[in-house]
Order: structure tokens, then C-alpha cells, then sequence
């Protein structure tokens, strides 16, 4: 598999996920947010990833936060994360 800017790979069964928030990055008004959830394991990061390589190429900034996987992890972490 070859490897984008970000060290994620190519993706394989998620061309529909990817398309869907590839639109995002064309959208008027300049900012927006698109949450990705699911389970461990399923290939968010690398969606996440190939994302931030397309919307790097349109010299769209992306910025993301992931949840704190620790005992008493505040639900905000994810926001604070990714907004600084």
C-alpha cells in the first residue's frame, strides 16, 4: 500500500466516507466541523488522515481532537485538542 503525506495508507472501502468530507472542504463560509465516530480499529485516523492530505493540497488547515483514553478523561478533551 503506498503512503500519503501523513504516513496513512490508501483506503480501502472508504471512497464514499472520504467524497462526503471532501465536500466540506469546498463549502462557503470558510469553517466548518464533521465529527467521525465509531468503534477502535475501524480506519478513522487513516479517513482522518487522507483528509488532511486533500484539504492540505487545497491549503484548507485542518485541525482534529481525539478522546482521552484515560480514567476520568474529561468528554471535552477532544475540542480542547483539537483547538489548540
Amino acid at each position: 500500500m503506498a503512503e500519503t503525506g501523513h504516513g496513512a495508507t490508501h483506503l480501502i472501502g472508504r471512497d464514499a466516507p472520504l467524497r462526503r468530507l471532501t465536500r466540506f472542504l469546498g463549502s462557503p463560509g470558510g469553517s466548518g466541523v464533521a465529527l467521525v465516530t465509531g468503534p477502535g480499529g475501524m480506519g478513522k485516523s487513516t479517513l482522518l488522515h487522507a483528509l488532511a492530505d486533500v484539504a492540505s493540497t487545497r491549503g484548507v488547515r485542518v485541525g482534529w481532537g481525539v478522546a482521552g483514553e484515560w480514567e476520568g478523561a474529561s468528554p471535552l478533551w477532544p475540542w480542547y485538542d483539537a483547538l489548540t
